[in-house]
């Protein structure tokens, strides 16, 4: 599914075979030590696709760990994002002196629970979400679950840079629901991040998966 939105340059790597989990560095061990098993799991299997998808790009097979803001510390001179949700994973990454800005995120392709809803969209686009749903195609999308993948993709894209928190509140997204792109405008300014970005997004029945790239 990510193979159909990352431009040339980012390195993807993409599966739904939680078998293929590899080792953990020991600097990474440390951020699922108290972990569930189920955690664990999806740690390791998160960074393995991780360090599958540096070797795309050329990028050294080191420990990612996690930082302060819980988001991968990526080896010098890369940035990247990393998403799991079910039995889907996935990673992209690139090079920083191509690439300001990676995100990208997956929703089970289910609709949200009513007060989760209110937490993540504004009125204008709950209202989008309900006519959507009311068409032919929304029987095949959750669009309330894009919004929230989109706006997941955002903070994703926009934490590494900024270092600053985004709220669901601090984004508005415009969904074309046919040409599978969104644009999103922020109502927060950070140095080295854009008020208005563009992305895309794909979907099948059980996952949608949304993302940002940001060239220099």
């Amino acid at each position: 599914m990510l193979d159909q939105l990352a431009p040339r340059g980012i390195g993807i790597f993409e599966t739904y075979d939680s078998s293929i989990a590899g080792d953990l560095f020991e600097e990474e061990e440390q951020a699922v030590v108290n972990a569930v098993e189920s955690r664990v799991d999806e740690f390791r299997l998160g960074r393995n696709c991780a360090r599958k998808a540096l070797e795309h790009i050329g990028a050294p097979q080191r420990a990612i760990p996690v930082g302060k803001s819980r988001a991968p510390v990526w080896p010098n001179g890369v940035i990247g994002s990393i998403t799991h949700t079910g039995f889907y994973c996935a990673a992209a990454v690139g090079w920083r002196s191509e690439f300001g800005g990676i995100g990208i995120d997956a929703a089970d392709n289910r609709p949200l629970p009513t007060d989760i809803l209110e937490q993540v969209t504004s009125r204008a686009e709950r209202v989008w979400v309900q006519k959507h749903l009311r068409s032919a195609q929304g029987h095949h999308l959750a669009a309330d679950s894009l919004i929230f993948s989109i706006k997941e993709s955002i903070y994703k894209a926009w934490n590494p840079i900024t270092g600053q928190w985004l709220g669901f509140e601090d984004a508005f997204v415009v969904v074309d629901a046919g040409a599978k792109t969104f644009v999103a405008e922020l109502n927060k300014q950070a140095v080295g991040f854009p008020t208005r970005v563009t992305g895309e997004f794909t979907y099948d029945e059980s996952t949608i998966v949304s993302s940002i790239f940001l060239k220099l």
